[in-house]
């Protein structure tokens, strides 16, 4: 694994270099013209995004993005020593938690400060509530989860922002009730190692030692490009039938991309670069009835699956149907800082990749 990791980086080098050679000698008017719109965090999966003017990256994508999350215990009464005992909650089934806003103040003693403006319940009346993140964990109780294909490892950040999670989803109407019980706000344990799927992650974005890049809370790997040009052509769909057009936040992208690239161009990139760190484009990311939830009132609609299955369904699999792409930034990239307005260089391109 390590000899192939090594002869991975040895050729992305040399696609970087000979691309970066070929554009110092092309005319500049040639050249497209792409930068970063905007970049978006998660503190907890599935609540709403948090935009920021720049984001640093660290070893399992931007610092702060999908570390928490919200489980519920799966329905069984006995469990096997290294078997889940929970699954996490998302807006697939609880589309109250996009009305959920969630900061983290960093530095000495961090906080996590947790917002609902729809929360109805009388002990709220302030509609929020702030907990230190260190003393939260200090009696380290921690659970298995299932997490899509993964089982991962997380620690209970205690009662009180349980209850408050729970009142929340108590209130939500399109969850099933049977559901609705034992809500936990976890975030995920410094020893867990979970790492991005081996079928979709090229050898240049291995570690030298052959290790896969780690990944935090997502559905699957670190980062999620959206292509500006690409809403606004899903829009101009949805406007030619008199319906209303929707937001980027729908897709819950980490960064968005805007200027000369046309309407999906993002399926055909395979590296780009960014404020100098280079990012390998991975896979289409096939979309859920979760971008039909608005993320700000939590309403659940029919669009934009429907249109989006008259062109975007890309596979034998009509149901899956593809927005965005799921990106890992290059080894070394931990430390690293990117800004909205940053140019985005096309370094690469090929065949988009949907799942098999």
């Amino acid at each position: 694994r390590a000899a192939s990791a090594i002869l991975g980086r040895l050729y992305l080098n040399v696609v970087v270099a000979t691309a970066r050679n070929k554009k110092r000698s092309s005319d500049d008017g040639d050249r497209e013209e792409i930068q970063v719109s905007g970049l978006y965090i998660h503190p907890v999966k599935s609540f709403r995004p948090v935009s920021l003017d720049e984001a640093q990256l660290d070893e399992r994508g931007f610092i702060h993005d999908r570390r928490f999350m919200l489980i519920v215990p799966l329905p069984k009464s006995h469990f096997a020593k290294h078997e889940p005992t929970h699954r996490f909650l998302s807006q697939r089934q609880c589309p109250s938690l996009a009305t959920i806003v969630a900061t983290i103040t960093p530095g000495d003693g961090p906080k996590l400060k947790l917002e609902c403006e729809r929360l109805v319940e009388k002990q709220y009346n302030n509609k929020s509530i702030v907990i230190d993140m260190e003393s939260a964990t200090a009696d380290n109780r921690q659970y298995l989860v299932s997490l899509w294909d993964d089982v991962v490892q997380v620690v209970d950040m205690g009662n009180p922002v349980a209850a408050f999670c729970q009142a929340i989803v108590n209130q939500d109407t399109e969850m099933p009730e049977e559901m609705k019980s034992g809500v936990r706000l976890v975030v995920q344990a410094p020893t867990d190692s979970r790492n991005t799927n081996p079928t979709y992650t090229p050898t240049s974005a291995h570690s030298l030692w052959g290790v896969r890049p780690s990944v935090g809370l997502t559905d699957g790997f670190p980062i999620l490009l959206a292509n500006q040009a690409s809403l606004d052509e899903l829009n101009r769909r949805l406007m030619d039938k008199g319906k209303s057009p929707i937001e980027m936040s729908r897709f819950r992208p980490n960064i968005v991309v805007s200027g000369s690239a046309k309407p999906f161009d993002e399926d055909y990139w395979k590296i780009i670069e960014i404020d100098g760190v280079l990012f390998h484009i991975v896979k289409g990311c096939p979309r859920c009835k979760q971008s039909c939830t608005d993320q700000h009132t939590g309403k659940v609609h029919e669009e934009p699956l429907e249109t989006m299955a008259e062109f975007r369904a890309t596979t034998a699999v009509k149901e899956d149907v593809y927005f965005a792409q799921n990106v890992i930034p290059a080894q070394g990239s931990a430390g690293r800082n990117m800004r909205v307005g940053a140019r985005v260089k096309v370094i690469q391109r090929g065949p988009p990749v949907w799942e098999t």
